[in-house]
């Protein structure tokens, strides 16, 4: 079980530091065609549409869960300076570190759930054609787009310490009162776990793999157009 969850924590490390580094490199490899800035909010509009709809209803709908208010959805990306924008957002309403670190990481956990399902359809539906383009491109969108901002995990570390904590002394409290409930539940997440994590973990590597492969080909496209431009001088 700490094996497979170590798995995991390093290959997510890798796809945001990668997915990180692909938008800005998509976006410096934009802008060296010196379109309008409309027309640079229309293409990232369009590319990460699908993912940035994905990550920004995963903070509305766990918010909304959670009785907190949401407003002003927002998928059109925002332009910061040439090397760094923010694809979408929805405004939240100040809630307490807890609400609030959940929240933050609902991107993440709707992400995992996806890429979990879909590449656990995938012995099953493999043999489509359709199915291979859409689990590509599922998680092309949100292998780029799950992670969320500085500003989702405001308060993070504190709601984290807190649910941390509460666990800690729920294992605490079985050790010295024997709850039955407690340790059904344990078993039943445990087998749980055990059974879909191998899943989920082919899934994060195909997903690492789809995220390398857009690496190379913007590192190919900037090779190419440096190159066109030396030429042309």
């Amino acid at each position: 079980m700490i094996s497979f969850l170590l798995q995991i924590l390093a290959l997510l490390f890798f796809i945001y530091l990668i997915s990180q580094y692909n938008i800005k490199l998509l976006s410096r490899l934009i802008y060296t065609y010196k379109p309008t800035k409309t027309v640079v909010l229309k293409l990232l509009a369009l590319l990460f549409l699908v993912g940035t709809f994905i990550h920004e209803m995963g903070h509305l709908l766990i918010a909304e869960l959670l009785m907190v208010r949401t407003d002003d959805l927002n998928l059109i990306p925002e332009i910061k300076d040439k090397s760094n924008f923010k694809l979408g957002g929805v405004k939240i309403q100040a809630t307490d570190p807890v609400r609030r670190t959940i929240i933050g990481l609902a991107p993440v956990l709707l992400g995992l759930i996806i890429i979990w399902v879909a590449s656990g359809l995938w012995t099953s539906l493999a043999s489509y054609s359709w199915y291979k383009i859409l689990y590509v491109f599922l998680l092309f969108q949100v292998g780029h787009t799950m992670f969320s901002s500085r500003q989702d995990l405001q308060g993070a570390l504190i709601g984290l310490f807190i649910i941390v904590l509460l666990f800690v002394l729920g294992y605490l409290l079985n050790q010295i009162i024997v709850l039955d409930l407690f340790i059904q539940v344990r078993e039943a997440i445990s087998q749980f776990l055990q059974d879909g994590l191998p899943t989920l973990i082919r899934g994060l590597v195909n997903t690492l793999i789809i995220i390398l492969v857009f690496t190379t080909i913007l590192l190919v496209l900037g090779l190419f157009k440096r190159n066109s431009s030396l030429k042309g001088q």
